[in-house]
């Protein structure tokens, strides 16, 4: 099983994580594939109007 998991705090040791956290190790340990990201540290643009997608 994939599992992303998105962060949307800007608080990286915040209950919210900590919870999430411990849901992705223990996904992670019965086989899951986990992935992590916390929105306030990517850089993410609007629309650049370059007909790419």
């Amino acid at each position: 099983m994939k599992i992303v998991c998105l962060y949307g705090s800007p608080r990286r040791k915040g209950n919210s994580a900590i919870v999430a956290r411990h849901f992705l190790a223990h996904a992670s340990a019965r086989g899951g594939e986990v992935q992590s990201f916390y929105l306030n540290g990517l850089e993410a643009r609007g629309c650049q109007a370059c007909n790419a997608c």
